[in-house]
């Protein structure tokens, strides 16, 4: 026996339906970290650290391949961008968890410091990236490189 578009279109609204009650109850893991939802330990070591060394290492070997010639996973530029979209979603699922952290404050304030702190890094880190890729810029201008 066949559905009649009425009946489908009927259980498609309910499944979607469904499917919202579902996301509103259970929101993806990364808007539930945005919000600092998530536990502290999680946001702060597995996708703070964790995330810092997967970008580090991607970084490093894409300048590997480049210096040598070769094309790597993408170009580093490429790479580092990313990597501030990352921070910049990080840094505030860190900021916002240690708000909700119910625990020692001693751990809180720790970690509110690291986003602090990773916040002056990375801006001292472009700040010299972008020094030394003028300074090479100018440098081949002037030796017609």
């Amino acid at each position: 026996m066949s559905t009649t578009n009425g009946s489908s279109g009927v259980a498609e609204d309910a499944h979607l339906r469904w499917r919202q009650h579902e996301a509103e109850r259970h929101p993806p893991m990364v808007r539930r970290a945005w919000d600092g939802e998530l536990p502290l330990w999680l946001t702060y070591w597995v996708w703070g650290v964790g995330g810092n060394v997967s970008f580090a290492l991607l970084l490093a070997r894409a300048a590997r391949a480049t210096g040598e010639g070769r094309a790597g996973v993408a170009p580093p530029w490429t790479i580092y961008l990313a990597s501030l979209g990352w921070f910049v979603l990080i840094f505030g699922a860190i900021w916002r968890s240690a708000g909700h952290y119910h625990g020692p404050r001693i751990w809180a304030a720790l970690a509110r410091l690291g986003v602090t702190s990773g916040i002056v890094r990375t801006a001292g880190e472009l700040a010299a990236l972008l020094l030394l890729s003028t300074l090479v810029a100018d440098r081949g201008r002037h030796t017609g490189i």
